[in-house]
């Protein structure tokens, strides 16, 4: 498909991880950017319960997809933007 300007939530996310969370106005104000010390995440409580699914061990296939997405995103894209500036 053709490449779009719209940001998903893992790009900003990542993006935010790398270069802070304030604006570029308030950016202009503060000596250092605002970084951000934890993310907490939520996995629908039904796609990772090992013993309430449905038995057929896709619960735990759901959190460890979950767990990893959630290392690319957060480890993986911002080494390599970091690596960039």
């Amino acid at each position: 498909g053709e490449a779009t300007l719209s940001m998903s939530c893992s790009d900003k996310i990542a993006k935010w991880l790398a270069l802070g969370v304030q604006g570029a106005l308030l950016s202009h104000f503060l000596a250092q950017p605002i970084g951000l010390d934890s993310i907490t995440v939520l996995l629908d409580a039904e796609a990772a319960d090992d013993d309430g699914g449905d038995g057929n061990g896709d619960d735990a296939a759901a959190l460890d997809a979950a767990r990893g997405a959630a290392q690319r995103t957060f480890v993986g894209r911002t080494e390599a933007l970091r690596k960039k500036i």
